[in-house]
């Protein structure tokens, strides 16, 4: 068989290129090591391609591009939820993002690089909740556009556990590596019933002792463990600004300093509530709506120490994990530690605390504010927006169909 001259030519060129992507992979190999992840994220070069425009980008693009791929930041939104919050998670997806999209609308946002979606419910991966999120995820455009990957996780919480204020401590530390497990010390007694005097034994708990450590093996740790940073972003913490994940992601790419948080003081008004309670930590922590340096394991050793000390007494095991952290932070006995770690916990105005506080976006803009938590914004236009949006997208058919009623 004859090949024409352009035939020719195809061919020499895909056996040079062969060879070419050889000596890449080979060269790769010996010039940067690849991140943890699965064989296809950990492959150098891509699977065989098709097309001759394809294999000239891919030659053009050479062995030290590749490594600038695999030493980009790891980063995912988690986004921690019980039943009672699908509606609010729904709302959020459906209408605030739509109007402040996650990523900037002129962002190109290569698939590599995009941050991934995580779901972190309270109960067990068997609930029906699960359907209601896959379907909200599989509508939202935006979830397509700016994320990578989404992926469910369950913190499964016992019935004594999924409690609150408890329940999202547990959420948190599990997501963390934190593990709490409790030794009962028991006494039987015996007990008579007055109708039947009938004597019957009564088991009683005696002594509990808690048992806090850091590991690697909980199903919540097991996953978030691979990121370098995360965003844990309670249903409560809504966007005001487009290009939101955008800016979180740019927190956190390198090159940076590292940090273990990053989240924000309290911005709000409600001082007569702090003026009564002198607690320190609730107007100096930083807000659970924050990054978190999930890929050090040293951050998940460090919270397991504040849970120690928060349950043997030394803290108020009646405030949340937030405070707890600052708390720990600011005793004195533990400076001569806290000295070499302090740079590790920073504020950010990217997130703006408004818990009990009415706000307006255009006040909280003024913060330079993305992401705002808690408080109640006295000015939600957002589904009006929306919907006068959504009108612009329609075509103009009004000639021939009369003008649709609001």
């Amino acid at each position: 068989m004859r090949l024409s001259g352009v035939g020719l030519i195809v061919c020499a060129f895909i056996i040079f290129n062969t060879l070419l992507i050889s000596h890449y992979t080979f060269s790769n190999k010996e010039q940067c090591q690849c991140i943890e992840g699965n064989e296809e994220e950990r492959e150098i070069i891509p699977p065989q391609i098709q097309t001759i425009t394809a294999i000239v980008e891919r030659i053009i693009e050479g062995p030290e591009k590749q490594c600038e791929h695999q030493n980009e930041t790891k980063f995912a939104v988690v986004i921690p939820f019980i039943p009672d919050q699908l509606n609010r998670i729904k709302e959020d997806i459906e209408i605030l993002w739509k109007i402040y999209s996650p990523c900037n609308t002129n962002s190109t946002f290569p698939l590599h690089s995009r941050p991934d979606l995580i779901f972190y419910f309270n109960l067990d991966s068997t609930h029906k909740v699960w359907d209601n999120i896959t379907s909200i995820v599989d509508e939202s455009g935006e979830i397509e556009k700016c994320f990578n990957q989404v992926r469910f996780i369950s913190a499964n919480l016992t019935r004594d556990r999924n409690r609150y204020p408890g329940g999202a401590d547990y959420m948190f530390l599990s997501l963390l590596g934190v593990t709490e497990d409790e030794i009962f010390e028991v006494s039987i007694e015996y007990e008579t019933d007055e109708d039947t005097n009938i004597t019957i034994p009564i088991t009683r708990r005696k002594h509990t002792t808690t048992i806090i450590y850091s590991r690697n093996d909980t199903e919540p740790y097991s996953v978030v463990k691979k990121y370098d940073y995360i965003f844990y972003n309670e249903p409560d913490c809504v966007p005001i600004r487009e290009g939101w994940l955008t800016k979180l992601h740019e927190q956190c790419s390198k090159p940076i300093q590292p940090f273990w948080v990053k989240g924000s003081i309290y911005r709000g008004s409600d001082l007569n509530k702090l003026e009564r309670n002198p607690f320190i930590p609730y107007r100096f922590h930083i807000n659970g709506n924050s990054l978190y340096g999930i890929g050090d394991p040293n951050l998940s050793e460090f919270i397991a120490t504040v849970r120690r000390w928060v349950l043997s007494g030394h803290g108020r095991h009646t405030n949340a994990y937030d405070t707890d952290l600052f708390n720990y932070l600011i005793q004195p006995e533990h400076y001569q530690t806290i000295k070499h770690k302090v740079h590790l916990f920073q504020f950010t105005n990217i997130v703006a605390n408004m818990w009990h506080t009415e706000w307006t976006i255009d006040g909280v803009l003024d913060y330079g504010a993305y992401l705002i938590h808690g408080g109640e914004n006295t000015n939600d236009n957002s589904k009006s927006i929306l919907r006068e949006r959504e009108r612009q997208k329609q075509p103009n058919n009004s000639s021939q169909y009369g003008e649709y009623a609001d």
